[in-house]
């Protein structure tokens, strides 16, 4: 991936790969997916900064559905992060506990098995 990054300039405000403010909500898929019709979705704003290309009303849902899908924490997750003590435990902590867990999740839950193929053990 290719980063652009924003430019802000003192006259015109800040560009997004390019799109001013203005530009960017003509374009962008709106809320009724129609584009120039209301504020952008942020998904779509997330496809234009990831891609640097405008979206169509067609890649918007399918981001936005599958980032939806992505959203859920799995139960065990939720449980460890409830058993943290909270009161001794510092909050930067948690959340890279939580983020390990969430991981050893993913790997046990699509089924992936990380396969050494050195014989040395590394």
């Amino acid at each position: 991936m290719i980063w652009d990054p924003s430019l802000l300039d003192a006259n015109e405000g800040i560009r997004f790969r390019g799109l001013s403010i203005p530009e960017v909500q003509q374009q962008l898929p709106s809320f009724n997916l129609n584009a120039g019709d209301g504020d952008p979705i942020p998904e779509g704003l997330l496809w234009l900064l990831m891609t640097g290309e405008i979206p169509t009303k067609d890649e918007t849902k399918g981001l936005m559905n599958e980032l939806r899908e992505r959203s859920e924490l799995p139960e065990k997750v939720v449980n460890l992060i409830a058993n943290f003590p909270h009161s001794s435990m510092h909050p930067m902590t948690q959340l890279s506990s939580a983020i390990l867990g969430f991981f050893s999740y993913y790997f046990n839950h699509k089924n992936i098995v990380m396969i050494n193929s050195s014989s040395d053990g590394f």
